[in-house]
C-alpha cells in the first residue's frame, strides 16, 4: 500500500529565517544549501586528525585512524575551516601542551587549534566521565555507568574549553 500525503514531504534542516507561507508563519523552513556553502565550517572533536610527537629533531605529526577522520577531513579540506581538539599528548605545565605548541602548518583551506589537555583532565575528562559515563551510557551498557562528580565537573571543565577555543576560531556565520 502506498502512503497518501497530503502535499510534499517537510522541508529537512534547521528551521532558519520565515516561512514562505503565510498562512504558517511559524512553519520551520529548509536551510538553503548556497548560503551554508559560503559559510566557514568549524570541526570540533575530542582529537585533531593527527597525533603529535615530539622528537629532539622536532614536532612529528601523524594522521589518525578511524571513521570521522576519513568522513570529515576531505570535507574540510575541500570547503575550508578550522579543525579543533586535542593532540594526544597531555602538557606538563600550565603553557601549552606536549607537542611544544606546535601544529602542522595551516593549508591555503585548513587550519587547526589546540586545545591543551594535562594528563590529569584527561584521566578526569576522558578516561573517566567519557570512557566510563557516557559510553556505557550511549551503547545501552547502564549496569556498567559509573557516576562521580569529579569526573563530571572535569567534564564540564574541559567541554568549556572546547568551547571558548571554537568560538574564537569561528565567525558569526560558521558552521560548527
Amino acid at each position: 500500500m502506498t502512503p497518501k500525503h497530503a502535499g510534499p514531504a517537510p522541508p529537512i534542516g534547521p528551521p532558519t529565517g520565515r516561512s514562505p507561507d503565510p498562512e504558517r508563519p511559524d512553519a520551520p523552513v529548509r536551510a538553503d544549501s548556497a548560503p551554508a556553502n559560503n559559510r566557514s565550517l568549524v570541526v570540533v572533536s575530542n582529537r585533531l586528525p593527527f597525533t603529535a610527537e615530539r622528537r629532539p629533531e622536532g614536532t612529528r605529526f601523524r594522521r589518525s585512524a578511524g571513521g570521522l577522520v576519513a568522513a570529515l577531513e576531505p570535507v574540510l579540506a575541500q570547503r575550508g575551516g578550522v579543525w579543533v581538539g586535542w593532540t594526544g599528548a597531555a602538557r606538563e605545565d600550565g603553557a601549552g601542551d606536549a607537542a611544544g605548541g606546535a601544529l602542522p602548518a595551516a593549508t591555503d583551506h585548513v587550519s587547526y587549534r589546540a586545545v591543551p589537555l594535562t594528563a590529569h583532565e584527561i584521566a578526569l575528562y576522558y578516561a573517566g566521565f567519557a570512557n566510563r559515563t557516557i559510553w556505557p551510557l550511549f551503547h545501552y551498557f547502564v549496569g556498567h555507568t559509573q557516576i562521580d562528580g569529579a569526573t563530571w565537573r572535569a567534564y564540564e571543565r574541559v567541554n568549556e574549553r572546547f568551547a571558548h577555543v571554537a568560538a574564537e576560531a569561528s565567525d558569526d556565520e560558521a558552521l560548527v
